[in-house]
């Protein structure tokens, strides 16, 4: 079993667990993980129009009705 403290406290973080589709995917990668937001949109209501839009393909977001955003001024500052 992987030990799921890969840094110190009190040092930069020079590695993480990739992030995939269905949660940490065990794989340990070298850097710092980029800050991301998970914006959550809610699910499509029952009994909409039959013109109305097609819903997104991103596997992500129909899990988990979730949007991925990156953080871009965090990640600039870091």
């Amino acid at each position: 079993m992987v030990d799921p403290v890969l840094n110190g406290p009190y040092n930069i973080p020079s590695r993480y667990f990739e992030i995939g589709p269905n949660g940490p995917t065990g794989v340990i990668l070298s850097g710092r993980r980029p800050s991301q937001s998970y914006i959550p949109i809610p699910p499509p209501k029952k009994g909409k129009a039959k013109n109305s839009q097609p819903p997104l393909q991103d596997d992500l977001l129909t899990l988990t009705h979730e949007k991925v955003a990156e953080n871009d001024l965090i990640n600039a500052l870091r």
